[in-house]
């Protein structure tokens, strides 16, 4: 039993694909900003966001994403 509720653990991660846009990005030595506003573009998903659909999906609670 878990002290704190939850039983086993999930990983919340964030994926970059090296596309096109994003390797000219890197190329350009781009600052984290312009990357992300690329990823937005592409939809990809930041590590926030990600964190975010798992406390909607009921997965964690926001309390435990802000903690770690």
């Amino acid at each position: 039993m878990c002290n704190h509720g939850y039983l086993g653990r999930t990983a919340i991660f964030e994926i970059l694909p090296i596309t096109a846009t994003i390797n000219d990005a890197i190329l350009k030595q781009s600052n984290t900003i312009e990357i992300i506003k690329r990823m937005q573009k592409l939809k990809i998903a930041t590590l926030r966001q990600a964190a975010l659909a798992k406390v909607q999906a009921g997965i964690t609670t926001l309390d435990e994403v802000n903690r770690v």
